[in-house]
């Protein structure tokens, strides 16, 4: 996987929206927006047998996602190798990929409601960064690789990462429980904005320790928040109600505990990423806790910081990479 490519596997962040964060609430249909969205597995499949002209021709139409699709999520390489056409042909009458297109088409027989979310998240995106380009939207079969990926002005979406968590494939290909449960078209317009955040605000610090990361995380919930302020938390955050109720009784003490453990500062990488990756649950924490607590802890010491800071816009706030200052002005007690 190239370096240039932001990849999303189905990692449930999302912030929570609640009373207090009204101000999220915007009115967008004054903005003017159309966002090109193309079903790209119903041309990649469609081609005629043995026709390279038809593949050349597809990728001169789209030729960066092409690009990236043929090379890096299904390790086709370049359409210009000798092999291509071969390995296109043993590629799309696979068993298992010719049934995984039927699911596909089954499933996401109209698109039309979620380019609708997508595009609704877009207009508040234009109106908090109104120099920002818009990215085009592709769908596609990933063979079971990638739910979101992103690039400059494009976004990919993996739809056989989003058949429902009953899917008879992901328990084929071994995913994990945790990981099916967040398996849902309704997750699609939160997981493209998630990877478009990733890619717009990349992390930065001169110190990479356990503080910078959840506050960091913070801002991508708060970004979500700002972006998709109607779609519900349990589709936002990827947590079930009881995980929820978890996070919100036992806040105070997940935090004393970074305290008194002394993790906030905490520079290991490995250790970072126990309480920032995604799981079953967060390790060193409760197995009733839902995987990336810390990053929920994140979210609302960053929504107190906006509270607090009634100046500060979401544009500055997502520039601003001193995640100690961002605490010390939050005045976060839980």
């Amino acid at each position: 996987m190239k370096k240039n490519i932001v990849v999303v596997l189905i990692l449930g962040l999302a912030g929570l929206f609640s009373c207090n964060n009204n101000k999220l609430e915007i009115d967008v249909s004054h903005i003017n927006l159309e966002i090109k969205s193309k079903r790209f597995e119903q041309e990649f499949f469609n081609i005629k047998s043995d026709s390279i002209a038809q593949l050349f021709e597809l990728s001169k139409k789209n030729s960066r996602f092409f690009q990236l699709y043929t090379q890096n999520v299904l390790n086709l390489g370049s359409i210009t190798e000798v092999d291509f056409l071969n390995k296109y042909e043993a590629f799309k009458n696979d068993v298992n990929t010719q049934e995984a297109l039927r699911e596909i088409a089954t499933q996401h027989t109209d698109f039309q409601q979620v380019n609708k979310e997508i595009k609704q998240a877009f207009k508040h995106y234009k109106y908090y960064f109104p120099e920002k380009e818009i990215p085009e939207i592709y769908t596609c079969f990933s063979a079971f690789n990638y739910s979101v990926f992103t690039d400059k002005n494009l976004i990919g979406i993996g739809l056989d990462m989003y058949l429902g968590s009953q899917s008879e494939f992901y328990a084929r290909f071994g995913f994990e429980q945790y990981k099916r449960a967040k398996m849902y078209k309704e997750r699609i317009p939160t997981d493209c904005m998630q990877a478009w955040a990733y890619m717009e605000f990349p992390y930065h610090d001169s110190i990479n320790n356990l503080l910078s990361q959840m506050v960091y995380e913070g801002k991508i919930l708060y970004f979500l928040d700002a972006m998709l302020p109607e779609t519900a938390d349990s589709i936002k955050l990827g947590f079930k109600k009881r995980q929820l109720d978890w996070c919100k009784k036992n806040e105070a003490h997940v935090w004393s505990y970074l305290i008194e453990k002394k993790q906030l500062f905490n520079t290991n990488r490995l250790q970072i990423s126990r309480y920032i990756d995604d799981g079953p649950f967060t390790a060193n924490l409760s197995r009733q806790s839902p995987a990336k607590t810390v990053s929920w802890i994140g979210l609302q010491i960053v929504r107190a910081y906006m509270e607090n800071k009634d100046n500060i816009s979401l544009t500055e706030l997502m520039y601003q990479s001193d995640y100690q200052l961002i605490l010390n002005e939050s005045r976060y007690k839980p």
